[in-house]
């Protein structure tokens, strides 16, 4: 278990000391990103575990994805421009990555304290986040299907800042304006990978 480091600190402890920090991470990213932020990165996870962590969540999220598009045909635009499973995890890895260095390497130049490591790991567990609000909002386009469209809406701006306050807290600027243009500069990286991934297998075809 990735966030289970903490149950060596006792037998009595054991397995439940995971479960329960991964339940209170949840619940403090939705409701207090800010503390949350600070301790995923506190945590100091491995390069490893970030990386597992990510890659589990963007084949989970993959996985969901198409299970939808499946029972709900064009349910999932990014199913219908680029077909294949593997294709969408490579462009979220790649787009991710991207992103996490150049908000890493932008961040820096504005005296921003967050190095790589710690924003590739708030973008690894903003994936477990992004997974939960998909779900939540494939249970909405079934129970809810007109308001579904409002309540992704919704979705996409609560999950906009958290990962703003994220960037605030890992580059240590107590100003979310500034975080919000750190942001903005680094993910033009993610759209020129996107950009040039989306050319390479449309030219594939």
């Amino acid at each position: 278990m990735v966030f289970g480091g903490g149950a060596a600190r006792g037998a009595a402890a054991g397995p439940m000391t995971g479960e329960l920090m991964i339940k209170r991470l949840l619940q403090d990213s939705f409701s207090k990103p800010r503390e949350a932020a600070q301790e995923v990165i506190a945590i100091n996870l491995s390069y490893d575990a970030i990386f597992s962590l990510f890659l589990a969540m963007v084949c989970a999220s993959t996985a969901l994805m198409f299970t939808i598009d499946f029972i709900l045909p064009q349910s999932a635009e990014a199913v219908e421009i680029l077909g294949a499973p593997w294709k969408i995890c490579v462009v979220i890895f790649v787009v991710t990555t991207a992103v996490a260095f150049g908000i890493a390497w932008i961040g820096e130049k504005l005296q921003g304290l967050g190095d790589f490591k710690s924003i590739m790991a708030l973008m690894a567990w903003m994936q477990v986040l992004q997974f939960a609000l998909q779900i939540i909002s494939y249970v909405f386009l079934f129970i809810m299907p007109p308001v579904s469209a409002f309540f992704q809406v919704a979705l996409i701006g609560w999950s906009f800042w958290i990962f703003i306050t994220f960037i605030d807290v890992a580059h240590g600027f107590d100003n979310m304006i500034k975080a919000t243009f750190v942001s903005l500069l680094g993910s033009m990286l993610g759209v020129l990978s996107l950009a040039m991934l989306t050319t390479l297998f449309f030219l594939g075809t």
